[in-house]
């Protein structure tokens, strides 16, 4: 009794030891399974920085993880896909691939300057490492100096296969298609690289949107194992699939012969891997994929060094030249085609001008040229003989000037003469009138005095005759 008794105390004591145990455990596994849901929303939204654009872009990262060539070159706040040059391509391909099937992401650009009608750019998602199979193409056509100065390099390339808007028609995979024109649009197409593209582009769901319009614009895609979705301006697109993993993003903008093509600047690129099972790239730490460069002692020792360094800013120089000259060359060009377009249109219209003049004297009978001519020369005669008498007029005013200012002192002088004489004048004559009044007066009163008298001694002789 006593040892089951024991037993029994044991098992209680270990059950009873075991409960706690249990209860610390759903603690733990909770944690564990909240841990989990983590890091499922964490690869849900994954984004992977080896096939994105930043920003401002990072020199360093789109040198390590994007290849670009022709006139594809980062600037401090975005990447120039093209800067509107004719005559060349540009091209950015990622070196690693996506190992989902499963991402999304969205593609800000901007097109600047004048539209170029028939420019066309693409974005790209193959299985072929282009970085890889064609960077030797790409070196002896699109980046090499002897074949972009004597124009051949867009023929090797063509005949290299890249004769699909950057890339080969027999591509596996999707492409998107900005395609300008006077109706520009945006066309999605897929291919399972067996043969070329049989769809016409533009393709009938097109989407018709300006992407030229000059503002910055935002395309959406989305790419599942069996359909592709692309959306901009709030219209979308849908391409059946079958989309594999292991591909590469990469971008064209295929200039070619074109006189005058779109300034495409890339702004941003976000890329996301949506496969909560998969991971989305595989990207080894700057450094780690190429081997450590290697140190020349002797060169390092050498008493020559500086004259090297001196030689290979020589070469730098003259590549920037070089450069700067092929990009400037498409705008001389055109600038001497506009000024010999402006000198026949002077031209034609001298012509014209001359045929009009001749219906013109034909018309009214006259040389109207000549007497044209004629009345220019008269009137250039008539300014030539004003010119050469007017210091002589000149003068003459001035003499008349100088006399008049004389003139009017003496006459200021003659005016007060002449009213002092006045003034005298009318004095004399008041005094005059009053001595003719009075000489008058004196005059009427003898005269008056005389008939008085001679009236009494008639009136006396009459009275002693009447006696």
């Amino acid at each position: 009794m006593s040892g089951f008794r024991g037993d029994g105390g044991m098992g209680r004591w270990q059950r009873s030891c075991s409960a706690p145990r249990r209860l610390l455990r759903w603690p733990l596994v909770l944690v564990a399974v909240a841990v989990l849901v983590l890091e499922c929303q964490v690869v849900a939204a994954q984004r992977l920085p080896g096939h994105c654009v930043d920003s401002p872009p990072n020199i360093n990262g789109l040198a390590a993880d994007w290849f670009m060539g022709g006139t594809t070159i980062p600037t401090h706040d975005s990447v120039v896909l093209h800067p509107g040059s004719s005559n060349r391509v540009g091209l950015m391909w990622s070196r690693f691939p996506l190992l989902t099937d499963k991402f999304q992401g969205t593609m800000t650009f901007t097109v600047n300057g004048p539209v170029a009608p028939d420019s066309s750019f693409a974005f790209w998602y193959v299985s072929e490492n282009v970085s890889s199979t064609q960077s030797v193409t790409l070196w002896n056509t699109v980046q090499n100096q002897d074949r972009i100065v004597d124009r051949s390099w867009h023929a090797k390339w063509l005949e290299s296969g890249m004769n699909f808007h950057g890339f080969k028609d027999r591509f596996e995979g999707l492409g998107v298609f900005f395609l300008g024109g006077s109706s520009p649009s945006i066309s999605a197409v897929a291919n399972d690289g067996r043969g070329p593209v049989r769809t016409g582009i533009p393709t009938t769901d097109a989407i018709k949107f300006d992407w030229r319009s000059g503002g910055q614009i935002q395309v959406q895609f989305r790419v599942e194992p069996d359909r592709a979705k692309i959306e901009v301006g709030g219209m979308r697109v849908e391409v059946p699939g079958p989309f594999k993993a292991g591909g590469y993003l990469g971008i064209t903008t295929p200039g070619g012969d074109n006189e005058k093509n779109n300034f495409i600047l890339l702004n941003s690129l976000e890329v996301i891997n949506t496969d909560t099972n998969q991971r989305g790239e595989d990207i080894p730490m700057y450094g780690t994929s190429h081997p450590a460069e290697k140190i020349d002692v002797v060169a390092a020792s050498s008493p020559y060094r500086d004259h090297r360094a001196e030689s290979e800013a020589i070469v730098e120089l003259t590549q920037a030249v070089f450069r700067l000259t092929s990009e400037t060359q498409p705008i001389r060009r055109q600038m001497t085609q506009t000024i010999d377009m402006l000198y026949r249109r002077l031209d034609r219209m001298e012509r014209d001008f001359s045929r009009l003049r001749e219906d013109i004297d034909k018309k009214s009978g006259h040389d109207l040229h000549g007497e044209f001519s004629m009345i220019k020369e008269e009137l250039a005669n008539l300014g030539d003989v004003a010119y050469d008498m007017n210091p002589s007029r000149s003068n003459a005013l001035f003499d008349l000037h100088q006399n008049l200012q004389h003139e009017k002192s003496t006459v200021h002088q003659d005016l007060d003469e002449l009213t002092n004489q006045h003034t005298m004048l009318l004095e004399k004559l008041h005094n005059e009138q009053h001595n003719t009044l009075v000489g008058c007066i004196a005059i009427f009163s003898i005269v008056l005095i005389a008939g008085l008298a001679l009236y009494y001694k008639f009136s006396v002789w009459e009275k002693k005759h009447n006696m």
